[in-house]
């Protein structure tokens, strides 16, 4: 069922167009295509859902970052020049945080490339082709803290900048940290903001695919209505390896082809 739950779905056809249509239209984990939708295998089909059928941020199991649920990750002290990338490292006034955001940028940049933006297999078997990529979110909800760092919320919305997916900033009106943080949203595409109280953070929190904050140390009523609703909340403090960090704001998903099933045990490359 891909409309609420977004676990598995399924498409007999020959048409390739209409294989391309239908796999980036369909919101579910795990595709296959002229292949039953049971039976995955570990690493060739990691098994996990998108919408209510997923646990967490959704990480399949038997997949390449199902480990990472089992652990908690910290980071080490990074030291490097104070100058930055981009000029948000210019809204940082101290030279380790200024050296956290330009190692950062660096890792994101590198992990988009080399993991996260490319669609790969890898089982490579004769006649069946067993695809894993990243998908962005449709948006974020990041909820600012009054203690939240500055420079822990330049990290976040670096990361969703980079992932493709947009983030909505809800903040107070009287958070001291609300001018740098506009002036950041005019520096980096797909952030914007929202100057609201908790309640109605709340209110609206059923308008995000996902929600974000820099701390677990949240109000029951977050808690609450993230419950009610069976999202997941990225709580964790912001990390500034992007193989980590990233994963925030990606989801994951399978797909299966088998095209042997019709006659042919050729893939379109060896016709």
């Amino acid at each position: 069922n891909s409309s609420e739950y977004g676990l598995t779905a399924g498409l007999q056809s020959l048409d390739e167009a209409e294989h391309d249509l239908w796999k980036n239209s369909i919101e579910a984990g795990n595709l296959y295509i002229n292949r039953g939708i049971t039976g995955a295998i570990v690493n060739r089909q990691p098994f996990g859902g998108m919408k209510r059928s997923a646990f967490g941020g959704g990480i399949k199991a038997g997949g390449p970052n199902y480990v990472s649920c089992f652990v908690e990750f910290t980071e080490k002290d990074v030291t490097g020049g104070s100058e930055y990338k981009y000029n948000i490292g210019d809204l940082l006034a101290d030279i380790k945080e200024k050296a956290r955001l330009n190692f950062a940028y660096d890792s994101y940049s590198k992990a988009w490339l080399n993991e996260f933006s490319k669609a790969r297999d890898v089982n490579n078997l004769y006649g069946e082709e067993n695809f894993f990529r990243y998908l962005p979110l449709k948006s974020i909800g990041l909820r600012i803290q009054e203690s939240d760092s500055l420079c822990d919320i330049l990290l976040i919305l670096l990361a969703s900048n980079r992932s493709g997916t947009p983030v909505v900033v809800s903040i107070s009106g009287s958070d001291e940290k609300l001018e740098a943080i506009e002036k950041a949203s005019s520096m980096l595409s797909g952030v914007h903001i929202k100057i609201q109280d908790e309640e109605k953070f709340v209110e609206e929190m059923d308008s995000y695919e996902r929600v974000r904050t820099c701390t677990p140390d949240l109000s029951d009523a977050i808690y609450r209505k993230v419950a009610k609703l069976g999202k997941h909340i990225a709580s964790d403090k912001p990390l500034i390896e992007g193989r980590i960090e990233l994963l925030h704001y990606l989801k994951e998903q399978s797909i299966a082809y088998e095209y042997h099933r019709y006659g042919s045990i050729f893939g379109e490359d060896n016709k």
